[in-house]
């Protein structure tokens, strides 16, 4: 779950530095929008949108449809984020 929060608050403050507003965007279009403006590659957005489906699924407490490695390659893939953008 603080990976979660940790991964929305990331993608927020990516968007902000690159001028990409972001009130009332959910994390989705937030990560669509970034890639418009060219802040990300196409294979990030997917990275990105993958980690945001294991979010999605462990913040309704849809345990059979994570694998714990899963949940690593979160929290991995949101250092990479913060080291390569913020």
């Amino acid at each position: 779950m603080l990976a979660s929060a940790v991964l929305e608050d990331t993608v927020k403050k990516i968007a902000a530095r690159n001028n990409v507003a972001t009130a009332g965007r959910t994390l989705d279009p937030l990560i669509d929008e970034l890639a418009t403006a060219g802040v990300l590659t196409p294979v990030k957005v997917k990275r990105l949108k993958s980690y945001a489906a294991v979010r999605n699924h462990a913040l309704h407490a849809e345990w059979d449809q994570i694998d714990i490695r899963e949940v690593g390659e979160l929290i991995r893939g949101i250092r990479s984020l913060i080291e390569d953008y913020l």
